[in-house]
């Protein structure tokens, strides 16, 4: 005869049968109960996290907006930074090839 949670008590059972019936019928209310309280808590933490995560990936692309906006702004200043001294470095060879002419 197999045991289940869900079945009135057997009469036929007498002396230990009656408690091995009784305590896997506890144990299978235990497991229930530790489900339930297992499947609440993975719901709860599943919304934890997801909220957890919008503020995280939201916090993400700011910091990516201000280092994007940090990076062209240097690149910027270097493009004018080459700019001068390459105008500088040919008004120097200019000098230079014109001084030699006079020569």
């Amino acid at each position: 005869m197999t045991i289940s949670p869900t079945s009135a008590v057997p009469t036929s059972f007498t002396g230990p049968k009656i408690y091995a019936w009784h305590e896997t019928l506890e144990r299978h209310e235990l497991v229930n109960w530790m489900n339930q309280v297992d499947a609440t808590y993975r719901a709860e933490f599943r919304d934890l996290f997801e909220v957890h995560f919008a503020r995280f990936d939201a916090k993400l692309e700011q910091r990516a907006a201000q280092l994007e906006s940090k990076f062209e702004t240097k690149l910027e200043q270097m493009k004018t930074e080459l700019l001068r001294w390459n105008f500088l470095f040919w008004i120097g060879t200019l000098g230079t090839v014109v001084a030699l002419m006079k020569l």
